[in-house]
């Protein structure tokens, strides 16, 4: 299956470019949205990229590693916390 038959079926799947900054201490607020992260590649202060792999074990978060830059606001945490949901309610889908 090619990229394009995927995004065909799923209109809604996010671009695998898309990309949130996020702080490294956060990432522990993204691990427990999911049974099983079975990775997370990235430096010290990752961004979390939304290119996600379903492998055998667990969910593959692949993170970049472009040094935090930005603010704490409530309003970063929660598209942080959306991310986490959107991620965790499409993997259910996945076989």
């Amino acid at each position: 299956m090619r990229e394009s038959d995927l995004r065909n079926r799923h209109p809604d799947l996010i671009h695998a470019d898309a990309e949130i900054i996020v702080r490294s201490e956060w990432l522990p607020l993204i691990d427990e949205y999911f049974e099983h992260v079975k990775e997370i590649y990235g430096e010290t202060k990752p961004s979390i990229c939304l290119h996600t792999a379903y492998e055998e074990g667990g969910l593959v978060i692949d993170c970049d590693d472009t040094p935090w830059s930005g603010n704490q606001s409530r309003e970063l945490k929660r598209r942080v916390r959306e991310l986490a949901l959107d991620i965790h309610r499409r993997s259910r889908d996945v076989l």
